[in-house]
């Protein structure tokens, strides 16, 4: 989405000619770069665990290092679009003019937990947990994730929706039949904490989550 609108919507809209550097080398790109020309990339350097949208300080310090004297990251995701810019870490991001104008709520859209800081500013402060809608009620995997790991023996775990059932991945070094057992614990977590119908209709033990270099569980 990102690619679509910064090397070819916006470049067609504004009249400006895009060139394709990603084969380039470093001599290459020290050849043909003038100042004033934008340069639209995905940063390499990636936090370990990308627990909030917001870049970690490694990449702008990096990017200072090696001489860009201005970078830009745009706020986002899929489902609400550019949000924001910002440039620099931990500074605040400032609301794009669509935002502005459809006067939008910024704490219930965002995929991030937000502390506003005037009427079109703000900081990222975490990344919230998904929401299921199961059975038309709204369940949030949080919530269910953080009741499985206060069971005795599941040190971790991760819970998805899956042919619009909630299916959990549970790490625990527990043998078979404890593993039975603890089963049963958590199908048997005390009503009233999570709406009927949110206790996962499968789970599988592994012995560690399967993570990703940027820390989310994949492969299941």
């Amino acid at each position: 989405m990102y690619g679509l609108i910064w090397t070819v919507l916006w470049p067609n809209s504004a009249g400006l000619p895009v060139v394709e550097a990603r084969a380039w080398s470093a001599a290459q790109w020290q050849e043909e770069l003038r100042e004033g020309d934008v340069i639209v990339a995905v940063p390499m350097e990636l936090p370990e665990s990308a627990v909030t949208g917001e870049l970690p300080q490694s990449t702008w310090a990096s990017a200072a290092q090696q001489g860009l004297q201005r970078m830009v990251e745009v706020y986002g995701s899929t489902e609400t679009g550019g949000v924001a810019t910002g440039e620099g870490h931990g500074k605040p991001f400032e609301l794009a003019p669509h935002w502005r104008e459809r006067k939008r709520d910024l704490v219930a859209e965002l995929p991030d937990y937000v502390e506003p800081l005037g009427e079109h500013r703000f900081r990222l402060r975490g990344r919230k947990d998904g929401a299921l809608k199961i059975a038309g009620l709204l369940v949030q995997t949080d919530d269910l994730e953080r009741l499985i790991r206060r069971c005795s023996g599941a040190f971790d775990c991760q819970v998805r929706i899956r042919d619009s059932q909630l299916e959990a991945l549970i790490a625990t070094d527990l043998q078979p039949l404890r593993r039975q057992e603890l089963e049963l614990e958590i199908l048997s977590t005390p009503a009233g904490k999570l709406p009927a119908g949110a206790m996962p209709k499968q789970i599988q033990f592994v012995d560690q989550l399967p993570m990703n270099a940027m820390g989310k569980v994949v492969g299941w």
